[in-house]
């Protein structure tokens, strides 16, 4: 079946909702569902550590907390006792 040289703009309009419908519909399956929420629950978590390690960081550089440093050589203290 050949296509008419001028498609009339309803039926083109019509065919491109149909291939976006396909992408939609595959994009949309469970599995797709469950790596996008792992990712996205990963990457929110990573995230969070990020601020909160740069902010107390630079708390502690401008002396706002001054027993950080304290802190984290107990916790590398502790972390190396669960190593041996």
């Amino acid at each position: 079946m050949a296509k008419p040289e001028s498609e009339n703009p309803e039926v083109r309009q019509l065919r491109e909702i149909k291939r976006e419908l396909r992408n939609i519909e595959s994009n949309t399956s469970a599995k797709w569902w469950i790596v996008h929420g792992m990712l996205y629950g990963a990457g929110w978590i990573i995230g969070s550590l990020l601020a909160v390690l740069i902010i107390g960081w630079a708390l502690s550089i401008a002396g706002v907390i001054p027993g950080l440093d304290k802190i984290a050589a107990a916790l590398q203290g502790a972390f190396a006792q669960i190593k041996r």
